[in-house]
């Protein structure tokens, strides 16, 4: 299962901690974690079949992850690769509220996914099994592959203590 957990500005030395894992196929090629040739501004793991990426930074603090939904049953043939929302956004250059709001009109064109995006100034969460994009508050919360049958903020738990994690400086 694909797990995201992240601390948005509730460190006063970290504006984002971030702890995740990615659950692929293993015939699935991807590179690890490195600054793109062709962007090279863009820090993240790349998709060999697709080019896209789950999960990445980049220098000027733009931050962008991904969990799909695997439902075989839902699965669209066809579709584009939910990995290029990541790698669009992260080389791109419009707002966090601006992408998700873009991506809410032609969303159901992709099979299952949750998606988190942030820069310096906001970050936000949409999923298209879930409600409209919502902006995210100061707090630690937990996305799974799935919207989870919980009490939940934002398509996210949130939970009252903080996990232990490693986490990444971007730029201030």
């Amino acid at each position: 299962m694909c797990l995201i957990a992240f601390a948005w500005r509730s460190h006063p030395r970290s504006r984002l901690i971030v702890a995740a894992n990615r659950d692929e196929y293993f015939g699935r090629p991807a590179a690890q974690a490195a600054f793109w040739d062709d962007h090279p501004n863009v820090l993240a793991g790349r998709d060999l079949e697709a080019g896209g990426t789950w999960l990445g930074v980049t220098l000027d603090g733009r931050f962008a992850a991904l969990t799909n939904y695997r439902n075989p049953a839902d699965m669209k043939t066809g579709a584009p690769s939910r990995g290029a929302l990541v790698s669009d956004f992260l080389t791109g250059r419009a707002t966090p509220e601006d992408y998700a709001r873009q991506l809410e009109k032609h969303a159901m064109d992709y099979n299952g996914f949750s998606l988190l995006v942030a820069d310096a100034q906001s970050m936000f969460f949409f999923s298209n099994r879930g409600g409209p994009a919502t902006r995210q508050k100061r707090s630690w919360r937990h996305c799974s592959i799935g919207l989870l049958n919980r009490k939940r903020r934002s398509g996210c738990l949130t939970t009252p203590s903080a996990p232990r994690a490693a986490s990444f400086r971007a730029p201030a």
